[in-house]
């Protein structure tokens, strides 16, 4: 949408209790009170919406600058400085590291308030390189390690998530910018999540699942939960299903030929780290037993192409639904490294960051 400013811009009056037809005294625009004083310059310049973002993104207002690295350490560490991001005022809790998160709005502002130099910083900080194992006499004086002796386990989003399914699968298509896409609905998009269409009024079940954010409220921080239903998409979504096919198809799982081998590239492309003894022991045992059952089953009736389903990304002002372009999920039962390899996205080393 553009917004042009009429000739004379005006000042408007006070809706009390945010009712239009009841108006109260004219207000000069100019920035709130409460961060700029009582003797704060009017704005002159237009409707003032320029001045006001001035005035919010100024360093004579450190607030803003709070409450911006505070976010960025809440994304990076599961808890921010000041554990309540929508309130850095007076009757929140105070923050763990005061004159840390002073340091750092001061350095944001100097580095000119680049979102990029600050995460550079932190994630390059020893406090955040920490493991997380527990020092039980840390834990003794700092029970909700609010000091950060170590690092807190978190669990990772909904988006973070489905873009690590599609690394897995080595199809994450990286492509800056373009269109919405269909995040639930087949043919699956192997775009990132961000760029997914999410209407309003009729959210995904599956995000919902996952506890992706009410579009319809403001939300700083998102509530964590663990139900069935998402080891159940793990289990039956054709997704997940594709996305153990594809691994399996990588040429880093291809061009092995022993079973050990095999098992030790999977952990390599999932876990980003070489299997223990024991759980090679445990993959080689897993394979060999989905070797002889699936060598003892009976046929498999190839299942029926799926119909798309229509609703859960359809704009609801009429207009064609969002559809990916690509092809509907192979319906072929799994071999057992493929099995063994959805297996694999079970366990919460995919879903946690520890």
């Amino acid at each position: 949408m553009v917004i042009e400013d009429s000739p004379a811009p005006a000042d408007s009056s006070v809706f009390i209790r945010g009712q239009a037809e009841v108006r109260g005294n004219i207000v000069p625009r100019r920035f709130l009170e409460i961060l700029a004083g009582p003797k704060r310059p009017a704005f002159t310049g237009g409707s003032g919406r320029l001045e006001l973002a001035r005035a919010i993104a100024s360093k004579s207002n450190p607030l803003t600058a709070r409450v911006l690295v505070n976010r960025v350490w809440m994304h990076l560490f599961g808890a921010g400085i000041v554990p309540t991001p929508d309130d850095l005022g007076v009757q929140s809790e105070k923050p763990s590291h005061p004159e840390m998160l002073d340091w750092l709005a001061s350095a944001f502002m100097e580095g000119g308030w680049s979102q990029k130099k600050l995460i550079r910083f932190i994630v390059l900080s020893n406090v955040y390189q920490q493991n997380s194992d527990e020092n039980p006499q840390y834990t003794a004086l700092d029970a909700d390690n609010r000091l950060l002796s170590r690092a807190n386990i978190r669990r990772l989003d909904f988006e973070a998530i489905r873009d690590s399914l599609l690394v897995f699968s080595g199809q994450l298509d990286g492509t800056l910018g373009g269109k919405p896409i269909n995040l639930t609905e087949e043919p699956y998009s192997f775009r990132r999540t961000v760029y997914g269409y999410v209407d309003r009024g009729n959210l995904p079940e599956l995000m919902q699942q996952f506890d992706f954010s009410d579009p319809d409220m403001p939300n700083s921080k998102r509530a964590t939960s663990i139900v069935p239903q998402q080891a159940l998409f793990l289990m039956n979504s054709p997704m997940a299903v594709d996305v153990a096919r594809r691994t399996v198809a990588r040429n880093e799982f291809t061009a092995i030929s022993d079973d050990t081998g095999r098992i030790a590239a999977l952990y390599s492309i999932v876990f980003q780290r070489a299997p223990r003894s024991e759980e090679t022991k445990l993959g080689l045992a897993y394979v060999d037993d989905l070797k002889r059952t699936i060598a003892n089953a009976p046929a498999v009736v190839r299942a029926p192409e799926p119909r798309g389903r229509g609703g859960n990304n359809n704009p609801v002002d009429g207009r064609a639904p969002v559809r990916n372009r690509g092809e509907k999920v192979d319906r072929r039962p799994l071999t057992e490294w493929e099995q063994y390899a959805q297996a694999l996205l079970f366990a919460n080393e995919v879903v946690y960051v520890n």
